[in-house]
C-alpha cells in the first residue's frame, strides 16, 4: 500500500516539473518573439491565452495581468480574431490594439 502511495506521488511530482518545463519553455518563446500582427485565432486555458498571429504559424501562450494599466478590461473579454497585437522582442508590455482603441498589458514572468 505505501509502495502504490509513493508511485503516485513520483508520478505526479514528474507531471509537475514536466509542466512547469513546458510553461517556461512557452514563456521564453512569447517573450523573445517581437509581435505585430493581428489575431488569427485566440483561445483560453487554465489562466492562460493561446493565439496565433496571422503572419506567423507559431501558437504563443501569455498570461495576462489585468490592472489600471489597461482600465482593468480583461484582455480574453475584449481581444478577438483581426486585432492587432504588437510586442518588442523581451518588452514587458504588450500593445492591443482594438478598432480605435490601445490596451497595454503586462504579464506574469515564467521563471
Amino acid at each position: 500500500m505505501i509502495g502504490i502511495g509513493l508511485v503516485i506521488l513520483s508520478f505526479l511530482a514528474y507531471q509537475s516539473v514536466r509542466a512547469k518545463r513546458k510553461g517556461k519553455k512557452q514563456f521564453e518563446v512569447f517573450y523573445a518573439s517581437n509581435l505585430n500582427s493581428e489575431i488569427s485565432s485566440i483561445t483560453v486555458s487554465v489562466g492562460g491565452v493561446y493565439f496565433r498571429l496571422s503572419n506567423d504559424s507559431t501558437q504563443y501562450v501569455f498570461f495576462p495581468r489585468t490592472s489600471d494599466v489597461n482600465g482593468n478590461t480583461i484582455f480574453e473579454h475584449i481581444a478577438e480574431r483581426g486585432d492587432l497585437l504588437v510586442k518588442k522582442s523581451y518588452a514587458d508590455t504588450l500593445k492591443l490594439v482594438k478598432e480605435d482603441k490601445v490596451y497595454l498589458y503586462t504579464f506574469q514572468k515564467i521563471e
